[in-house]
């Protein structure tokens, strides 16, 4: 779970939900469209990318998916106590949609270092929205063994120092979200080549030592500037209990590297619950194109 100034969702769940969709058959990859969310108001950039306009009632739309998937379809059984905690999380969970807008296209504009993107997948021809994810130039805090954005995109007061050496940064795919409805279409795989094909643009030292794999600082080479290297792996986590998406990663080339745990909502009979969860950390090195080489 990506950790920010704000309420965050679950982790990587490859398989969750949405307003019903009629049946139809649907070959893998037809007429799905893959764009990167922009807040309300901000016009597209013109270089022939796909842009999807996330204004109010988008990002409604994105809030249902998550909620639905993540935590089931609401029901009048559920009691008093979990439908107002629904509606609290439904709403923090809305805010923090629009806020992760903002803060990636002020990074984006003033040219930050915490750059980051919203992928957002559609039906090009019923424009039903499918599913999305979130990518983000995260800080990860090797004592505590968390991934966390900064207060603000200008990045974290000493980072790069000695005293900020529990500090790197690290892209991160969190928020994995497919529409239950939309699966086996390839939807969660193009989103998640769409946050690979990302990361391969930034341009972020991210002072990794290799030779740790429970992600601990190795020294920092001082002279590099950090302005000169792409971004040379992609992070996530996934719950040691969420089979399917462990296995959905493991198919597309993540590999396990470490374990952490933390506290997530987690929905129980009567009401949501803050529960402690134990978790994979993965990871990939994406390919770069050849446009994308020096």
């Amino acid at each position: 779970m990506l950790r920010g100034p704000y309420v965050l969702l679950s982790v990587c769940s490859p398989a969750l939900g949405a307003r019903a969709v009629p049946p139809r058959c649907y070959g893998v990859f037809a007429s799905i469209v893959i764009s990167r969310a922009l807040p309300a108001g901000v016009p597209p950039p013109n270089d022939g990318g796909k842009y999807l306009c996330a204004d109010y009632l988008c990002t409604r739309q994105l809030t249902h998916l998550a909620i639905s998937s993540f935590y089931g379809e609401g029901s009048p059984w559920d009691g008093p106590v979990a439908y107002m905690q629904r509606a609290i999380i439904n709403q923090d969970v809305q805010d923090d949609l629009a806020k992760r807008l903002r803060y990636y296209e002020e990074a984006r504009g003033r040219g930050l270092r915490h750059i980051g993107a919203i992928y957002v997948a559609a039906d090009e021809d019923t424009g039903d929205i499918l599913g999305f994810v979130d990518v983000g130039l995260a800080l990860y805090h090797s004592r505590k063994r968390i991934f966390r954005l900064p207060q603000r995109p200008e990045g974290e007061p000493g980072y790069g120092t000695k005293a900020g050496a529990h500090l790197t940064c690290r892209p991160y795919l969190s928020n994995l979200a497919v529409s239950t409805e939309q699966r086996r279409r390839g939807v969660g795989k193009l989103l998640v080549a769409a946050c690979e094909r990302e990361v391969t643009r930034w341009h972020v030292r991210e002072h990794v030592n290799e030779d740790h794999a429970d992600g601990h600082l190795g020294d920092r080479d001082e002279s590099m500037n950090p302005a000169e290297e792409h971004c040379s792996s992609l992070w996530l986590e996934v719950s040691r209990d969420n089979q399917p998406a462990l296995l959905f990663y493991r198919r597309l080339g993540y590999e396990f590297v470490s374990e952490t745990s933390g506290k997530e909502i987690v929905k129980k009979r009567w009401a949501f619950e803050s529960e402690m969860v134990q978790r994979y950390v993965m990871r990939k090195q994406p390919e770069r194109s050849a446009s994308e080489l020096p």
